[in-house]
């Protein structure tokens, strides 16, 4: 069941950007600029948080509930199930900082780079701690899912010479070859370690029939490693730790620890940890030909993770989980395709 407040007003958005460019040559140019977002009475539960990925909140149960009834979740209302209700008050913040360099090189080359600083926060989220602490949105305050503070693009792309001289075949052979490249390498995004056993099991810290609840952070707080030994859960030799030895980035499980005078969340704040980060470059190889003024016939050969570098995927952040702190998927590997487009 899904509700809104009958006084839910639409969020407010105010964005404001700064750019100053400047030509450092005739072919050259280059830019810096700031980019912002500030946005105010957006809605609870409006973008998921954790794995409890309903729209709003839910008001039909209490923190401390299965302590209240000797472990048997009763509702504030047994006539209802889950309710989740809509309401505004949670904000964001997007602020960046942009440099760009852009031109063409030999007279058929082309090259746009660009370098973004950014961060995103904010407290919209689906709160693994609901009725009475619903309100209090700035103890959820955090980086967006999609927070990645560092990210470099470049583009390249260069139109070879045809040759003039010698037989017609020779020009329409090398006419027309365009190869491009893109490459992009970015931070990981982050993520929150999230405690996902039952009440009986040691889990659901505040006691509310929803097993996912934030535990209390280790010793070393956030700093865990970056190498991909500790993400794979390798050997510094690269060879596998034996089963049920060493937790990847984290030391162990069990040093995300139950929060004192339960019911309670931990002191662990979301999206703290961050995930591995992604480097990437595609390749493409492109020949027009001119079917006399009436058309184009593109051939296209698109060559996708040139490099087959294994850029890591998330790293797995439930605390029951046998991979717990590992990685165990990457994005795609090498592979190539092969196209045509006729355009009139």
């Amino acid at each position: 069941m899904a509700e809104t407040t009958p006084t839910l007003k639409a969020s407010n958005t105010l964005d404001y950007t700064v750019t100053l460019e400047r030509g450092i040559t005739n072919n050259y140019s280059i830019a810096v600029g700031y980019s912002g977002s500030h946005s105010n009475n957006l809605f609870t539960g409006f973008a998921s948080r954790t794995t409890n990925a309903n729209y709003g909140v839910d008001i039909n149960n209490f923190p401390g509930s299965l302590i209240a009834n000797n472990g048997k979740f009763v509702r504030l209302s047994n006539n209802f199930g889950s309710i989740r209700y809509t309401v505004n008050g949670p904000t964001a913040t997007y602020n960046a900082f942009i440099a760009e360099f852009k031109g063409r090189f030999l007279h058929r080359g082309f090259i746009n780079s660009s370098y973004t600083h950014s961060s995103y926060y904010d407290d919209a989220g689906t709160y693994p701690t609901v009725h009475s602490n619903t309100l209090n949105y700035k103890q959820y305050w955090g980086r967006q899912n999609w927070d990645t503070p560092n990210r470099l693009s470049l583009a390249v792309a260069y139109e070879l010479p045809e040759l003039k001289t010698g037989p017609a075949f020779l020009y329409y052979l090398t006419n027309g070859w365009k190869p491009s490249a893109i490459t992009i390498l970015q931070s990981g995004t982050p993520f929150t370690v999230l405690q996902t056993a039952a009440f009986s099991q040691g889990g659901d810290y505040n006691a509310d029939g929803t097993n996912s609840d934030l535990p209390n952070i280790p010793g070393y707080g956030y700093n865990i490693p970056t190498d991909r030994n500790h993400q794979l859960n390798r050997n510094p030799d690269r060879t596998a730790v034996p089963q049920g030895q060493g937790a990847g980035v984290f030391k162990s499980a069990g040093d995300f620890t139950t929060p004192a005078n339960l019911p309670n969340e931990g002191n662990e704040i979301i999206n703290g940890y961050r995930n591995p980060g992604y480097a990437n470059t595609d390749f493409a190889l492109l020949k027009n030909n001119r079917i006399r003024e009436l058309a184009n016939l593109q051939l296209r050969l698109e060559v996708f993770n040139l490099f087959n570098r294994a850029s890591l995927q998330s790293i797995s952040s439930t605390l029951t989980s046998s991979t717990f702190g590992k990685v165990t998927n990457q994005y795609p590997a090498r592979f190539l395709q092969l196209g045509a487009r006729l355009e009139f």
